[in-house]
C-alpha cells in the first residue's frame, strides 16, 4: 500500500494515517482538525501532517552552509516521500517501515538507516484526555 488513507475513530475524534507515507494526515478532536494539510496536495512530497525529519538538518537538506535561503533547501527524495512499505495494519495499529541511504550535503559520506513508524491509537480515551494526549 503507497498512498492510501486510513481513519481510525474514537467518541473523541480520530486520526488519519497515510502509511505509504509513514506519516500521520490528521487528528480531529471535537471536530477541529489540529494539524496543516496541504489544500494543494498533487502527489508530491507536502502532504502534510506529521512528518519524520531527521538531524543534523543542516547535513541532509541544506545544500548551502552560508546565509539562509530557502532556495538551497531540498528534502531528500530517501526520506519524504521515501518508500514506506506497511508491514503490519490492524484496528488501531499500524507499523510501516523504509529503508533509507542519505548522502551528506557538505561532507563525503552517506549513512544507511531504517526508519520505522509505530502508530497505536489509545482508544477509549475520554476526551479531556484524548486532547491532552494529542
Amino acid at each position: 500500500m503507497r498512498g492510501g488513507k486510513r481513519t481510525w475513530k474514537t467518541r473523541s475524534g480520530s486520526v488519519t494515517l497515510m502509511p505509504g507515507r509513514g506519516r500521520v494526515l490528521q487528528v480531529t478532536v471535537a471536530g477541529r482538525k489540529t494539524l496543516w494539510e496541504n489544500p494543494a496536495w498533487t502527489g508530491d512530497w507536502n502532504v502534510g501532517g506529521d512528518r519524520l525529519w531527521l538531524s543534523p538538518e543542516l547535513a541532509w537538506y541544506w545544500k548551502t552552509l552560508k546565509k539562509v535561503d530557502f532556495t538551497k533547501y531540498a528534502v531528500p527524495e530517501a526520506v519524504d516521500p521515501g518508500k514506506w512499505r506497511l508491514e503490519e495494519y490492524g484496528k488501531g495499529y499500524c507499523r510501516a517501515r523504509q529503508d533509507v541511504v542519505l548522502r551528506h550535503l557538505h561532507r563525503k559520506g552517506t549513512v544507511r538507516l531504517t526508519m520505522v513508524r509505530h502508530h497505536t491509537l489509545l482508544d477509549g480515551l475520554d476526551a479531556p484526555l484524548f486532547r491532552k494526549c494529542v
